[in-house]
């Protein structure tokens, strides 16, 4: 086999590693779209990717090790191949998905139920192209092995070839692709390389064979008990890695921010490290006698690693914002020497592919648990940084057992010497665990708490599976704040009163309300006023739970029978809720462009609460003028494209803005439904909370345009759609192009513009 022949391989394997993350990345994006943005459906959809993956490593490293070259290089061709096409199956398989979900549940509450179900979908759409992608590893390692046995350098090269192209994968897909192709057309980029993999494949020339490497082909050995105690450990390791994945996301988010591009690049280190890792045991550790024993200090190494990453984001150490991100790289580097390693200490001669299975399987077993650990146990009961430091001390006990296992090479003394030093790391993680405020939380989020103790101010802080909440009330200065996973989202101003009145007095007779984001719980409780059936849907399960921090009646509001909060994501809920309502009203949590927000300005979104609208039902969304203006007329036009009937109100009491209100009926502003509401003394006090009086003729002059008008207007302007989120992935448009902010006043300009221009070109016409 000549070399030329490895160095395409590996450009191959490089290839089909970044098609597999465009893939995973499409598919958690689509199935979010059916399952909801919660945390129960990433997991259900990342744990339904890596169960794929390790069955095909399993079912592909029984066999390989038998085959000869020929037959490996069209497995693999043709694997490469079926990859494509099932995945290009998968985007049917979702409409049917779409379809059939919502007859399973109404949205009000997640059941284990309703997970398994979730989980059952997810594999029925994934596990037939990820049982392929797995099932590519140990047959190309297969490959080259029986021309070259060198087991530890072919399992760390093209293991870390294939994670590199994962991160080009990433990198691609988050900061290119989907922004100039949309979703479906990454997809069927993506298919077209892999069905390309799979053609060139069949046109390589692998060259002459030795004939030893095939009797040793044959060879398969039990594992001795010391074999499978490694497994087992690395099992446990698999669950303490994608834990930290998760772990290091919500601790490093507050510093890197809510947009797609910091996730996408957090994701992007977590990966160069395991690759770098492989590397670095392919160049220079796979001579190592004492593999035990590197074993033990790639677990010391994560441990301590995880241990100085919760110190280096807490308030005691001041790192500039990108090299946050740079804390997370050595633990990734000891996985990334892990796999090949432990391939390498449980294989002999002619089993490699087996071992990899073997390897492989038991390692995503763990982390599929420990993606479920993280997200519903660990966060919710002990908090991002108490988390990371509880799994830091599984892998130092980790170490503590491989170092006692050793028998040859391992002095008793450096024995002794290691236990001291894993004991003291262990004392202090105890130490830390034991506290009943973490001394190490995330730097902005303690130096918010310290502020508000300092001063004085009533505060909550808690964290959840979905995001960590902190929230301050300083009702003598009127300063409150509601902070998600570090980012301002709202605050007690008119506007968000308004969400709740200036809708429900442009319907006649409005009997019931759904309203998606609780915030601060503003719009809830003014909704109540009116006495009709009010739901609030909420994704962040702890942000109802600070509403008594901003209302002293919090307590009194939360007991009206006639009031309902569901912790749901709301586009989810808008999907399968079988209930139709008279209004409803969104308040998307800013930034405009932060992840995951496309979903409430997608024209599909419209399109599924049009259905869920009583006959002269009203939605009412929200637009805060907090990015450019092509970004905020391009969520305009999906609104207006939907809804036959729009009016547009302007707001700049407390924050500037539009509301957008949409209908399939009429909308009219009847006199005496707008002073029934307006002129109501209830609704006038709760007005006057914020040091405002609004009359019904504020709510005619606050009429800045409608459908008609503002429609031609945006012409040439693009809509969000769910395959084309343009507001989420904006790089290159914001590099390439000029828009200035948004504002009401170049709002106005551009509508008084377009008349200018419509008259004229009326007058040039002449009577018809």
């Amino acid at each position: 086999m000549n070399r030329k022949f490895s160095s395409q391989l590996l450009a191959l394997f490089f290839l089909s590693g970044a098609c597999g993350l465009i893939y995973e990345i499409l598919w958690t994006r689509m199935l979010v779209l059916v399952f909801g943005n919660t945390t129960h459906s990433i997991v259900a959809v990342v744990s339904a990717f890596l169960a794929g993956l390790a069955i095909g490593n399993f079912l592909a490293g029984r066999r390989s090790d038998r085959l000869p070259i020929p037959q490996l290089m069209r497995i693999y061709s043709w694997l490469e191949i079926a990859i494509g096409i099932t995945s290009l199956a998968s985007l049917f398989l979702f409409t049917g998905i779409l379809a059939i979900y919502p007859t399973f549940t109404d949205g009000q509450s997640v059941s284990l139920g309703l997970l398994l179900l979730k989980f059952l979908f997810t594999i029925v759409m994934l596990i037939v192209p990820t049982i392929l992608m797995g099932a590519t590893l140990p047959i190309v390692v297969s490959l080259v092995e029986q021309d070259s046995f060198d087991t530890g350098v072919n399992v760390s090269s093209f293991y870390a070839v294939n994670t590199l192209g994962a991160i080009v994968g990433v990198l691609a897909t988050g900061f290119v692709f989907i922004e100039i192709f949309g979703l479906q057309g990454t997809l069927f980029l993506a298919v077209a390389i892999n069905i390309g993999i799979g053609v060139f494949a069949r046109m390589l020339k692998p060259g002459a064979v030795s004939p030893k490497s095939y009797p040793s082909a044959t060879i398969h050995t039990k594992l001795n008990s010391r074999q499978r105690a490694i497994l087992v450990l690395y099992a446990i390791s698999g669950l303490t890695a994608i834990a930290y994945q998760v772990l290091w996301t919500r601790l490093l988010t507050p510093r890197t921010g809510v947009f797609i591009y910091a996730f996408a690049t957090i994701l992007a280190v977590y990966l160069f490290g395991i690759a770098f890792g492989s590397w670095i045991f392919s160049r220079f550790l796979v001579r190592i006698q004492s593999r035990q024993t590197l074993f033990f200090f790639c677990q010391l190494g994560i441990g301590v690693a995880a241990l100085c990453s919760v110190f280096f984001t807490s308030i005691y150490f001041n790192f500039l914002q990108i090299s946050a991100l740079f804390v997370i790289v050595p633990a990734t580097i000891c996985m990334g020497i892990s796999f090949p390693l432990v391939v390498v200490i449980i294989s002999g001669e002619g089993n490699t592919g087996r071992s990899i299975g073997l390897v492989y399987s038991w390692n995503t077993v763990g982390s599929i648990l420990g993606g479920f650990l993280a997200s519903f146990l660990f966060i919710p009961l002990l908090g991002a940084s108490k988390s990371t430091i509880l799994l830091a001390m599984v892998n130092l006990t980790l170490a503590f057992i491989l170092i006692w296992m050793e028998r040859e090479g391992v002095t008793r003394v450096f024995r002794l010497m290691v236990s001291s030093i894993l004991i003291a790391l262990a004392g202090i993680g105890t130490f830390v665990l034991l506290q009943q405020e973490s001394p190490v939380n995330e730097k902005s989020t303690q130096m918010r708490i310290n502020w508000a103790r300092s001063a004085g101010i009533p505060f909550r802080w808690s964290e959840d599976e979905v995001a960590s909440v902190l929230a301050y009330s300083d009702r003598k200065n009127k300063t409150q704040s509601l902070y998600i996973d570090g980012i301002a989202t709202t605050a007690k101003v008119v506007e968000t009163k308004l969400m709740a009145h200036l809708p429900l007095a442009l319907h006649p007779d409005p009997k019931s309300i759904l309203i998606i984001a609780f915030g601060m719980g503003s719009t809830f409780r003014s909704a109540l006023l009116h006495d009709i059936d009010v739901d609030v849907v909420e994704l962040v399960p702890s942000v109802p739970k600070m509403f008594p921090l901003f209302h002293n009646d919090a307590d009194e509001v939360l007991r009206k029978p006639r009031g309902r909060i569901i912790i749901n994501d709301g586009r989810n809920y808008v999907l399968v809720t079988k209930k139709e309502y008279d209004v409803i009203t969104i308040d998307p949590p800013p930034p405009f462009n932060a992840a995951g927000t496309t979903v409430l300005y997608a024209k599909e979104f419209y399109e599924q609460m049009i259905k869920k609208l009583t006959p002269h039902g009203i939605v009412s969304q929200w637009l805060w003028f907090g990015s450019r203006e092509d970004d905020l007329t391009m969520a305009m036009k999906s609104f207006l494209e939907v809804f036959p009937y729009a009016k547009v109100f302007r707001s700049n009491w407390q924050t500037e803005g539009v509301f957008m209100i949409g209908s399939p009926s009429p909308i009219t502003l009847d006199d005496e439904r707008l002073a029934l509401v307006f002129q109501s003394p209830v609704i006038k006090q709760d007005i006057a909370e914020t040091n405002f009086a609004i009359t019904p003729l504020d709510i005619r002059n606050i009429l800045l345009t409608d459908r008609e008008h503002l429609l031609p207007l945006l012409r040439d302007v693009p809509s969000i759609t769910d395959s084309r989120p343009r507001t989420e992935y904006y790089l290159l448009r914001h590099r390439l192009t000029d828009s200035p902010p948004m504002s009401l006043e170049l709002l106005e300009k551009r509508l008084a513009s377009s008349s200018v221009h419509r008259d004229e070109q009326e007058v040039k016409r002449g009577p018809q």
